[in-house]
């Protein structure tokens, strides 16, 4: 299970990230916002937090944000989460915090200056 959020966890961020420097061709080495389902992204109109849902049913819904640096690899930031089973049941709440960037790979953005691949 932790894998499998760890995973999900990597998956939103990536997803999330949204662009404060700028990008040159194929190669970022800009530093970047990571927002996941928390109050910039609510006052854009997304619901609070952001859902995985796992095959037995059970949800984990992530809240947070932050930034990373993709020159120097680093990352900082922090949010909650909290795990329910198919009745709605809390198993697990907790916080989360981000340590380090591992990979990033920049797919540009959209005439429209958002990030490409997040939909609205």
């Amino acid at each position: 299970m932790r894998r499998r959020f760890g995973m999900a966890l990597a998956v939103m961020l990536a997803l999330s990230a949204l662009s404060v420097g700028t990008a040159v061709a194929h190669t970022s080495k800009a530093s970047y916002d990571h927002h996941v389902g928390d109050a910039f992204l609510q006052g854009l109109g997304f619901p609070a937090g952001v859902k995985a849902t796992a095959e037995n049913g059970d949800v984990v819904t992530v809240e947070g944000s932050g930034t990373f640096d993709v020159r120097a690899k680093t990352a900082d930031g922090s949010g909650t989460f909290v795990h329910q089973n198919t009745a709605g049941d809390t198993l697990a709440t907790g916080t989360w915090s981000a340590s380090r960037l591992v990979a990033f790979q920049f797919y540009g953005c959209t005439p429209d200056g958002s990030a490409a691949g997040v939909r609205s």
